[in-house]
């Protein structure tokens, strides 16, 4: 089945190593409509500490309006609950929230995977 707006593929359950989930991850609320997060190379552990640590301390989440994808946009380091967690739920086609960056370099042919960075990808539409 091909990614689509409607049907992801992106599972939750990815593993990474011990130096991605503790992978330095960074808010910054720069003004009301300028949040940011960096994520580095962090997994789906760190990235749910630090929803979880995010919420406990009232900090806004599902409101940036720019978020880097985890390291280079492997598929093993974000899933669809922890993106609920941090970019809120699937939105109707063609809603643009947030501006989403991975970077990777030119050459490289697995990274970033497209079924984390595709246009048509529900990750892209949260």
């Amino acid at each position: 089945m091909p990614e689509s707006w409607t049907g992801e593929r992106l599972r939750d359950g990815g593993v990474t190593s011990a130096s991605n989930e503790s992978s330095v991850i960074l808010y910054a609320n720069l003004a009301e409509e300028r949040r940011i997060l960096l994520t580095g190379d962090a997994g789906p552990q760190a990235l749910s500490w630090a929803a979880a640590y995010s919420r406990a301390n009232g900090y806004p989440l599902q409101s940036f309006s720019f978020v880097q994808i985890p390291h280079h946009g492997s598929r093993r380091n974000v899933g669809p609950s922890v993106l609920n967690q941090l970019l809120g739920p699937i939105q109707p086609e063609g809603t643009t929230r947030f501006t989403a960056f991975v970077s990777a370099p030119k050459d490289d042919d697995t990274h970033p995977r497209k079924i984390v960075s595709t246009p048509s990808c529900d990750a892209a539409a949260r």
